[in-house]
């Protein structure tokens, strides 16, 4: 009888986590809104670009940054 009664507090603790952590990763809009860099570059006589240093270690910042919140949307779906 004793087995029985655990088997149950044990099927209804673990429905009842299921069931709380639906709640939490519900459908919810993202408030992860990174703020977009201050890039300063300058063009190369052959036409392209160059990002000096810091410009392109706020550039790859900023994409890491996007990256988190594009995951953290998906895992909040």
């Amino acid at each position: 009888m004793k087995l029985k009664s655990a088997q149950w507090i044990l099927i209804l603790t673990a429905s009842a986590s299921l069931l709380a952590g639906c709640q939490l990763t519900g459908k919810t809009s993202v408030s992860c809104k990174p703020v977009a860099p201050q890039l300063e570059w300058y063009t190369t006589p052959d036409g392209g670009v160059y990002y000096p240093k810091q410009s392109f270690t706020n550039l790859n910042l900023y994409i890491e940054a996007l990256n988190m919140c594009v995951g953290e949307y998906y895992i909040g779906l």
